[in-house]
């Protein structure tokens, strides 16, 4: 079965999400693979796909960063994209109600059933096989390690380094204007659930 996207229109919806400055910035891949599996499922007559996820190793981040969804692709490129979506293999509500409600597409995840330890199986695939580790989750390839290395960590260190100098500031002065810190905070920008959090915590000190 051949899909064929056009590279500028795949360009433009990572480029939409990286405008958009949203976490996951590499979600536009896992729903593409995600619907072409499903579509050659469809085509093919297969009914059962083994995947190898694994929930050890996968899913631990807040919901909030992990989530998404064919709409979700959808409301972000039509913000800040500038080419129609015409060829990318979407995953829509309509589709995804065909694939497992209809037809049942159901998938097997033999991970979840094994002692399945992540450094083993990588000694296993080089001694066995030759494979050569990449250097780090999801750097198999270009964006996947420039969003997972660089994006993702500047990310990080910007919300531990807010919730330090909030922290400070309500437990030791309350008061911004003596903070020291490198960080530049303004508590009126932040998402009230980190407002929140940060608040809850202070009561601990």
């Amino acid at each position: 079965m051949d899909v064929c996207m056009d590279n500028k229109e795949y360009d433009d919806i990572y480029r939409s999400f990286l405008k958009a400055g949203v976490p996951d910035t590499e979600a536009p891949t896992d729903i593409g693979l995600a619907s072409v599996l499903n579509m050659a499922c469809e085509k093919f007559g297969i009914k059962y796909i083994f995947e190898g996820h694994s929930f050890r190793t996968e899913g631990v981040a807040p919901l909030g960063w992990i989530y998404m969804d064919g709409k979700y692709i959808q409301s972000v490129h039509k913000k800040y994209g500038t080419i129609p979506l015409k060829t990318y293999p979407n995953m829509l509500m309509p589709n995804f109600i065909k694939w497992t409600a209809v037809l049942g597409l159901k998938k097997i995840r033999p991970l979840y059933y094994i002692d399945y330890v992540k450094k083993d199986a990588m000694a296993l695939l080089t001694r066995d096989f030759g494979w050569e580790w990449y250097g780090g989750h999801h750097l198999e390839n270009r964006f996947t390690a420039f969003s997972g290395i660089h994006i993702t960590f500047l990310r990080d260190m910007a919300l531990i380094c807010d919730c330090w100098d909030l922290l400070r500031w309500f437990v030791l002065d309350k008061s911004p204007e003596s903070r020291d810190w490198r960080c530049s905070l303004n508590p009126a920008n932040l998402i009230p659930e980190l407002l929140e959090m940060v608040k809850e915590a202070a009561w601990l000190f």
